[in-house]
């Protein structure tokens, strides 16, 4: 899990074999991280449409495309699989057959990568970054017009207006609504980064650093959100809940659970320090994961004999335990040592093209 933040907090991330959401506690957090300068002027306004632009859709353009560009020698090797064979007995093959690319479904594709579309099946985790920035540029512009209209009442407006996009959330969800760049996620998003808002502006839990409160108040939380286990059912990507008010509840216990076991984190120095990193490098996470789970697919079908177009097993081939772990680890640190790899490469090009130049 790891945190990365740009005056706009983005979501922790977890590498997990059954990878399909990300908790609903995140949005509350990038509430709270999200700065109230960014909607005070139309100017503030674009300047923050430019940024998740550069740190949201060029991302997703550029590893998509990337995968994109690379899906037929996926294929040749396994990653991708268009034998008959692999709908046969075979765990995780919930995405059946890739066929090649020609030119026509070349273009096809990267038409609707470019309109922020389309993700490539080991991007499938990038839909997040067109839902952030779909509900982040939303809630900006919404944050301008209220702020239109009464400055004095700001708060009170978007409180008003959070549960009325609730309301129009329960409808879409109901009826299995889907819009272009994941809008119909933005309404209940939009709710919770009004409590985030909310939370850093009354200054919740700001002066609870104490360890003994936090680990009761972690433990607490714990006990609750299992308890809860089974009765509730919560997906931001397709907006459908099970119910409204266990989703506010488990959003907010979830946000209590975060701040209680971040605060304790930075009483150790060194799982800190990892986490941070973490933060760094959460993109690097986000897109690499899927393709690092490969290795370990690798290493199930060497040691179980599965067929090599096994290798296209989608997210994993095999879930149990411990291997349910072994992806976890390998999806953070493959791409962190992949990211710090590159880093170094990186440096030493710069230097010697500086030596060079000099």
């Amino acid at each position: 899990m790891g945190y990365y933040c740009d005056g706009y907090h983005f979501t922790p991330v977890v590498a997990y074999p059954d990878f399909c959401a990300v908790p609903v506690t995140d949005r509350i957090a990038s509430g709270y991280c999200i700065r109230e300068a960014h909607s005070d002027t139309i100017g503030n306004a674009m300047k923050f449409i430019i940024k998740r632009t550069q740190r949201l859709y060029i991302p997703f353009v550029v590893w998509n495309v990337s995968l994109l560009c690379c899906k037929n020698i996926f294929i040749k090797i396994n990653i991708y699989t268009n034998n008959p064979s692999f709908l046969e007995g075979i765990p995780g093959n919930a995405y059946g057959l890739t066929e090649s690319l020609h030119a026509q479904t070349f273009f096809h594709s990267l038409v609707n990568i470019l309109l922020f579309q389309g993700e490539q099946q080991l991007e499938g985790a990038s839909w997040f970054l067109r839902a952030m920035f779909s509900a982040s540029v939303f809630f900006i512009l919404c944050d301008y017009l209220l702020k239109k209209i009464s400055t004095k009442h700001i708060f009170l407006l978007r409180w008003i207006f959070a549960i009325v996009f609730l309301i129009i959330r329960n409808a879409i969800g109901n009826n299995h609504i889907t819009l272009k760049l994941n809008f119909h996620s933005v309404f209940s998003i939009y709710f919770l980064f009004v409590v985030g808002m909310y939370f850093r502006n009354i200054g919740l839990l700001n002066d609870k650093k104490d360890v003994l409160f936090n680990i009761l108040l972690l433990l607490s939380c714990s006990t609750i959100l299992m308890s809860l286990n089974g009765m509730v059912s919560v997906n931001l990507n397709s907006s459908v809940f099970s119910s409204v008010p266990l989703f506010i509840l488990v959003s907010i216990l979830g946000w209590f659970f975060l701040w209680s076991l971040s605060t304790l984190i930075t009483h150790v120095q060194y799982i800190s320090t990892f986490f941070s990193f973490c933060g760094h490098h959460t993109m690097s996470i986000l897109m690499m994961h899927f393709l690092s789970f490969k290795l370990v697919t690798l290493l199930q079908i060497y040691l179980y004999g599965y067929p090599p177009y096994a290798l296209a097993s989608f997210p994993c081939l095999l879930t149990t335990q411990p291997w349910c772990y072994i992806y976890t680890a390998v999806g953070l640190i493959v791409p962190l040592l992949v990211t710090w790899l590159w880093t170094k490469i990186k440096v030493k090009l710069f230097c010697k093209v500086k030596t060079t130049l000099n």
